[in-house]
């Protein structure tokens, strides 16, 4: 198990009084300590009890960008619609819309794994709440993720949905990996293994935008080479497709077609560079490649490094047109920030190499000095003010010899603070749709509250890795 991490109580401690500062308003009086330290309590308990709930911490989806009559997916997998839902509104979940997604996912819609991954990934740390157990939480969640989320002990890969009838994907195997590896749940050789899927994931083909015929209904991008795909679409998928030995194990996924996702490509990254930052490969190291498009089968050997190249260049040409917006199934530029903070904050030095930081450190002041203007929507949207928060301190905690400045992001954290609702919880927006040309939203208070809670305690309460007692998926692997 990699060492890096772990930190004796005293550093807790001292981790806990420099981010508590860094939370607080300028003055940090003691109204204001009492304040935070309330907030954070309330968040974490409504966090406890979502996650001891019947189904756990669960999604919701919306069909507008301000998240109105939502439903938990809990709601959607049993059928129960709520007692004070319109009749004509279940009318249209259950005749019209639901089962249009199920025609544009291959699947019916049911539980889903990657909110507890998000959690994992996010709140992994120390937690300021020093009378709150987030250690027992992580293994109840790292469990589920191991138990639902696995594709098989066989093959590391990680679903979204809890069944094997929706693709495995790789913006889920990066959050998985990366947060079952900081909280101490898998190893470097299972975090090397499935670093290694996501390498193999990299396109082998150069294809031009019109060329690409991505998936029914969705815009076609151009596919880069070496550049890690948002879909496997490999000999691997096709065998638990069609014949695994295990009936269990077979699935019915259909083909997602080859395509990028930026904020995907940052998450698979992460578990990639961790991997190298532990040696457990050599830049050298050869990877086969293989993507099915078209009804024809597409191979390639390239290396680690070659790997490396192509998608710190597609990160790097995306980072200074940032401004345009969102990628193709996340619709906000701080989900990409922010992501791409958290590669400065755990592998500094490759990232700092590939990435300009003076770059990156002016893209988010570009965005935190648009934080006040009431009209601006950051300003009113909690998802995207917290994932801003955590870019910039990220970013401060690798460079404070130039930082981003304080004042501002200390604004950005009490205009957060003042938003929090009476149950604890941040208001839900949408994280990620369903692709480019599907007005489908997923979010949830759950994930806004998660963000919310990693931005008040900063960046420095991230770095506690505690080896979790886990059973069942861990067996034999």
């Amino acid at each position: 198990m990699g060492t890096a991490g772990e930190y004796s109580k005293q550093t807790n401690k001292m981790f806990f009084n420099s981010a508590m500062a860094e939370c607080l308003p300028i003055s940090c009086d003691e109204a204001s300590t009492v304040e935070l330290t309330r907030t954070l309590q309330a968040a974490y308990q409504y966090l406890t009890r979502c996650s001891e709930s019947e189904y756990g911490l669960q999604m919701s989806i919306a069909l507008d960008s301000q998240f109105n009559n939502s439903l938990s997916l809990g709601v959607i997998t049993v059928g129960e619609f709520p007692s004070n839902m319109p009749l004509w509104q279940v009318e249209a979940w259950k005749y019209n819309i639901l089962p249009k997604l199920k025609d544009q996912l291959g699947c019916a819609l049911t539980l889903e794994n990657f909110t507890q991954m998000l959690a994992l990934k996010f709140l992994h740390g120390v937690s300021l709440q020093t009378d709150f157990n987030l250690a027992q939480m992580q293994q109840r969640w790292a469990q589920s993720i191991l138990n639902y989320g696995l594709l098989s002990p066989d093959c590391w890969r990680f679903l979204f949905f809890r069944t094997k009838d929706f693709a495995a994907d790789t913006d889920c195997l990066g959050v998985a990996l990366a947060g079952l590896y900081a909280c101490g749940a898998i190893n470097d050789c299972m975090l090397a293994r499935g670093a290694f899927e996501l390498l193999s994931s990299a396109s082998v083909r150069e294809v031009s935008d019109a060329d690409n015929e991505a998936s029914v209904n969705e815009r076609q991008d151009s596919l880069v080479k070496g550049v890690l795909k948002t879909y496997f679409e490999d000999q691997t998928f096709v065998l638990y497709q069609q014949h695994s030995e295990r009936a269990n194990e077979r699935s019915q996924a259909k083909f997602r077609g080859c395509k990028h996702d930026l904020v995907a490509v940052v998450n698979a990254m992460l578990p990639i560079l961790q991997t190298l930052q532990v040696g457990m490969w050599e830049l050298d190291n050869l990877i086969q490649l293989q993507e099915y498009a078209e009804n024809l089968s597409h191979t390639d050997n390239t290396t680690i490094s070659e790997i490396l190249c192509a998608n710190w260049g597609y990160i790097a040409n995306h980072l200074n047109q940032i401004e345009k917006g969102g990628t193709r199934y996340y619709p906000y530029s701080e989900t990409f920030l922010c992501c791409l903070s958290e590669l400065f904050l755990y592998c500094p030095q490759q990232t700092a190499a590939a990435i300009s930081a003076s770059v990156f450190k002016a893209k988010v002041a570009y965005f935190l000095a648009t934080v006040n203007i009431p009209e601006n929507p950051l300003h009113q949207n909690p998802l995207r003010l917290a994932q801003l928060v955590i870019a910039a301190d990220n970013y401060n905690t690798i460079y404070p010899q130039m930082p981003l400045d304080p004042q501002s992001i200390l604004a950005a954290k009490q205009l957060l603070l003042s938003q929090v609702r009476q149950d604890g919880s941040w208001a839900p927006f949408p994280y990620f749709t369903l692709g480019t040309n599907h007005q489908v939203f997923f979010g949830s208070a759950v994930i806004t509250t998660v963000f919310a809670i990693r931005a008040l305690e900063g960046s420095n309460a991230v770095n506690n890795k505690q080896a979790l007692d886990l059973k069942g998926n861990l067996e034999g692997i």
